[in-house]
């Protein structure tokens, strides 16, 4: 049941995300709202709990009998039921049962408190695909007027050459701006590629629909004011005469390939000021109410529950006796009790500790880009231009042209110089291979057949398209089974070794994308070492090669296109999943002899191969034996070789989709190649953690929400590794250089260490402020949800199916919205005894508070830098509704990232240290030039080197996915608990650097940092 309403949740979410076409999306989204209600029925299902408890009862009986340790996952027969995983299942199974209220009210109330329950969660869940709705289908940008015949003062001849496409905003979305404002500093590629050929009639109407702008809403409480006019950076006032030929514009969006160069690297600060202020309007002003009545159903349901539980005597551990505190009735109470963080009291220390630890170098960093803000005439206004959008102050739209000055000043670091070396497709090879030599993977392209007939439009073609179409039956909540969508034909155990013709070609739902499978290493074992000198990557077709055992599949959807999902992100598209079964006699005999030849092994070889079976002696999931659990699972999936008697049975390969918005040609920012590595990350968790999980809600990335970003951030470091980036990173040179070496110059160079060792330098700048930043962002979210504010459920959800709920995957999912309440008593149930302390909560503030007036209290309490005026963050927040409460749960992945590199440091470090030893360090004398000497090894001193730390990361932590909690597995890979330090030191590793001045001094001038070295002055292809 979980697996149906997994495959049914994440197909459609992504397809509603990136299909072509309105109605297949429109579709999908019903088909999750129609899922997601039926998995809210199932989390309020009284006779499911009932048989959830009575098997809990018999665990606990089993296990008090049996021999056999609760995490050993290769028990046999009646003992299966106390596995580990089996164990986790039921207990996570009847928290969730608790946390909605199931066994806590009595039987005679339960009809009409989940009714309210259900009610409340389809009011989430239609108010959450709403406001993403209104988010996505929102697009803005500006309108730059060019002067003269088709270009700019900026624009070289070659891009005025090709005549401008028509435009692709409306013109109520495009801001215009006067020919005024320049577009020096954007680069030429950038500029040509935008130029649009408006017609007259249409910038005539843009000038009007942005004249007197105002924010429709009142700015403060019950306040009757007129709303205040918006100030707008550089508008363009003269509107051209009727009947004018169309003038050329160029064409700033607010998606993301669009405004992040616009605001990074235009030198003119209105039109910086005005992307800006179109990415900071969307969703305006419709989320407000959107967004204020989700806040106000989630306050509802948490009160709701929070006081059932204890009327009932339930509380939380330590609360006893206690009566009921705002934390506990807010939604960030209900939400993190399933985290690490487990309360919001956790998630403010974390805050208040960061913060501690940012403000001061932060407000260093604030201050000098401020004085070079300063003292940069052509960032200062000119006084005829006086504008309320251009503040003297720093803005955060200033921030990526002065911290551009940063680079390229004191450490010779530019971006026009650094993306020269990046482009999408060697930064797609670059992320798969470091991957595949890593982790021990092979990855293969996908015949994918192009989208033909309306009939075969989708991800898997007409098969997983008429699944879809059965979401739609209204007869859906009754049959699950019609939206089971198919899956690889179940393996025997003579072909889970996957043959070349197990896995079907894959359908896509647009031609770009493109398809990739992925292996393990040829020989079918798990180890990470590469030594076979075989391609990590082929485009050979996937079911020809001689690979080994198959994982899973990878779809990328790179390139920016209208009505597609506008950022990056991992979705995943299908569970992993194993089916079990008991092993033949043939095979218990030959599992028989190979244990026996294991005992007669011995010491470390015999205790070795003893883990790998998982024979743990503890019987609780301990921190000692998680590590032996994460071998044996890891272990368990060595049985391609077919016919050994295995119980498992492959029965669902996981998929993942990349969803991102890169240019498919050009230039690349080394920024956008990090976010790359980020989502690959993801995408790793995903689909390394599907191989071995007996239940869905185990599967990928089903961890944690603070948890989550772990992979994805990890994952981040090896963009910033030397060796990594000198695998792929590359330019063409230049007919000048090639000329000026002579002939034998090479025609390409690879990106320079010292490049890198000065862009790894570069990233510490600023670094303080960014992490200033997220704390505030992660207050916002933790604030909004913590009871502080009450806030008015004014809207109403659009057109919301009456059986609509919440996203959720299944009862055990542990996120958005859920906590983790140990069943008290015997595994679920009221509780005997009389309630403790109060049973109501906390009465709500009696003042309805405006979202923009408390995202505002909030800015002035906690942010670097003040918003913008006219801004409207509360409208595009979009964490807001995905992550709730939890945004923090990046700066807490964050902590726990730079504890766990510490393994992949210390490997890098002893490699450097190895190779840099003398091979004659007996006294011989070295070997001539020519002569035998030592191997080299050309991943020495770089992350590449750590390939064992990569193998018990693999094992302990992608692999495991949510068979164990977070802590668990960073206790299994570093045998301790995460500690801060190695977050502070990485924070504070900018601190030293000249731009800064001394504390209290101002630091130098823009260009005086450092002085430029030769090894840099070679331009930019």
């Amino acid at each position: 049941m979980d697996s149906r309403l997994a495959d049914v949740l994440m197909l459609g979410e992504l397809l509603r995300e990136v299909h072509p076409e309105k109605s297949v999306r429109e579709a999908a989204s019903y088909c999750v709202q129609a899922a997601a209600a039926n998995a809210t029925a199932v989390s309020l299902n009284r006779p499911l709990f009932d048989a959830f408890h009575s098997l809990s009862k018999g665990q606990r009986r089993a296990l008090r009998a049996s021999a056999v340790p609760p995490i050993d996952p290769s028990a046999r027969g009646r003992d299966v039921v106390v596995s580990h995983d089996a164990v986790r299942y039921v207990r996570k199974t009847l928290e969730a049962f608790a946390r909605s209220g199931v066994g806590i009210v009595p039987e005679e109330q339960e009809a009409a408190f989940f009714a309210r329950i259900r009610e409340l969660q389809d009011r989430i869940t239609a108010l959450s695909q709403q406001y993403d709705t209104a988010l996505a289908e929102d697009r803005r940008g500006v309108w730059l007027l060019v002067p003269g015949a088709a270009a700019s003062n900026a624009t070289p001849p070659a891009a005025a050459a090709s005549a401008p496409g028509p435009p692709s905003l409306a013109p109520k979305d495009a801001l215009p701006l006067s020919g005024t404002v320049s577009v020096e500093g954007l680069p030429a590629d950038f500029v040509a590629a935008r130029l649009r050929s408006v017609p007259a009639a249409s910038l005539a109407e843009a000038v009007a629909a942005h004249t007197g702008l105002t924010d429709s809403a009142p700015a403060a409480g019950d306040s009757k004011e007129a709303p205040a006019v918006v100030p707008l950076p550089g508008p363009l006032a003269a509107v051209p005469p009727a009947g004018a030929p169309p003038v050329t514009v160029l064409e700033i969006s607010t998606d993301y390939p669009d405004a992040g160069p616009a605001t990074k690297y235009a030198i003119d600060r209105r039109l910086r000021a005005a992307v800006s202020l179109q990415s900071a309007r969307r969703g305006f002003p419709q989320n407000q109410a959107t967004l204020a009545s989700l806040l106000a159903a989630r306050a509802e349901l948490s009160r709701t529950i929070a006081e059932a539980k204890a009327k009932a005597g339930v509380v939380a551990p330590g609360r006893t006796g206690s009566p009921l505190d705002a934390d506990q009735c807010s939604p960030a109470g209900l939400s993190l009790q399933s985290m690490m963080a487990k309360e919001p009291a956790a998630v403010r220390t974390l805050l208040d500790r960061v913060l501690a630890i940012a403000r001061g170098p932060g407000e260093r960093e604030r201050l000098a880009l401020e004085r070079m803000l300063r003292q940069d005439p052509a960032q200062q206004t000119s006084p005829g231009e006086a504008n309320p959008a251009l503040p003297d102050g720093l803005r955060s739209f200033d921030l990526g042209i002065l911290m551009e000055r940063v680079r390229r000043s004191a450490f010779n670091v530019s971006s026009d110089r650094t993306r020269a070396f990046f482009t999408y497709a060697l930064a797609r090879r670059g992320v798969i291979t470091t991957a595949a030599r890593l982790f021990g993977l092979r990855f293969a392209v996908v015949a994918a057949p192009s989208l033909g007939a309306p009939d075969d439009t989708g991800i898997g073609g007409k098969a997983r398209d008429r699944a879809l179409d059965a979401c739609l039956n209204p007869d859906f909540a009754k049959s699950l089974t019609v939206c089971e969508r198919p899956v690889i034909t179940p393996l025997d155990e003579s072909a889970v070794a996957v043959e070349a013709s197990a896995v079907p070609d894959a359908h896509r739902w647009h031609p770009s994308v493109e398809v990739i499978d992925v292996y393990t290493v040829a020989d079918g074992s798990d180890e990470t070492e590469d030594d076979d000198g075989q391609e990590p990557f082929s485009s050979a077709p996937a079911h020809t090669a001689n690979r080994g055992a198959y994982i899973g599949r990878l779809y990328l959807d790179a390139f920016p296109r209208k009505d597609k999902y506008k950022h990056m992100a991992m979705f995943p598209v299908r569970p992993g999943l194993m089916r079990w079964q008991e092993p033949s006699e043939e095979g218990r005999r030959r599992r028989q002899l190979r244990a026996a030849a294991e005992e007669q092994q011995g010491g470390a070889a015999g205790a070795a191969a003893a883990a790998r079976r998982g024979l743990a002696s503890s019987r609780t999931t301990s921190r000692v034996g998680a590590s032996a659990l994460a071998r044996a699972m890891s272990r368990r999936s060595r049985v391609g070789s077919g016919g050994d008697g295995s119980e498992v049975v492959l029965e669902q390969h996981p998929e993942a989709a990349l969803v991102c918005n890169f240019e498919p040609e050009g230039p690349m920012e080394h920024s956008d190649v990090v976010t790359l590595f980020h989502e690959f990350g993801h995408a790793l968790h995903h689909l390394l953690g599907g191989r071995h999980q007996r239940f869905t809600a185990f599967s990928g990335a089903s961890t944690e929400t603070d948890f989550v970003e772990v992979p994805s951030q990890l994952n981040e470091a090896f963009a910033w590794d030397a060796a990594v980036l000198a695998s792929f990173a590359a330019r063409k040179r230049t007919d000048e250089e090639m000329l000026a070496e002579g002939a034998g110059a090479p025609q390409v160079e690879v990106i320079p260490g010292d490049l890198v060792d000065r862009m790894r330098a570069a990233d510490a700048a600023g670094r303080a402020l960014g992490a200033w930043r997220q704390a505030y962002l992660s207050a916002i979210s933790l604030r909004l949800h913590a009871g502080e504010f009450a806030f008015s459920p004014d809207a109403e959800p659009k057109a919301a199916p009456a059986n609509a709920a919440r996203r959720m995957v299944s009862p055990t999912d542990g996120k958005d919205g859920q906590q983790s309440l140990e069943p008290s008593g015997d595994g679920g149930g009221p509780p005997s005894g009389p309630p403790s302390g109060q049973s109501t909560c906390p009465p709500l503030p009696e003042t309805k508070t405006p979202l923009d007036a408390a995202v505002n209290l909030i800015a002035d309490e906690t942010s670097p830098l003040p918003p913008m005026p006219g801004s409207h963050l509360a409208s595009n927040f979009a964490h807001l509704v995905g992550y709730g409460s939890n945004y923090y749960s990046y700066t807490w992945s964050d902590v726990i990232v730079k504890d766990m590199l510490g393994p992949f440091e210390a490997a890098k470090a002893a490699s450097a240290s190895a190779e840099a030893q003398p091979a004659n360090a007996t006294g011989a004398e070295s070997p001539a030039d020519g002569q035998q000497g030592k191997d080299v090894d050309p991943d020495a001193g770089s992350l590449l080197s750590a390939r064992n730390a990569a193998h018990r990361y693999r094992r302990d932590v992608l692999e495991v996915a949510g068979r164990l909690d977070g802590d668990e597995m960073v206790s299994a890979f570093l045998g301790r608990d995460f500690e801060y330090g190695a977050y502070e030191a990485w924070l504070g590793e900018g601190m030293g650097a000249a731009w800064l001045g001394e504390p209290g001094q101002d630091a130098s001038a823009p260009g005086e940092a450092a002085a430029p070295e030769a090894a840099d002055k070679t331009p930019a292809s």
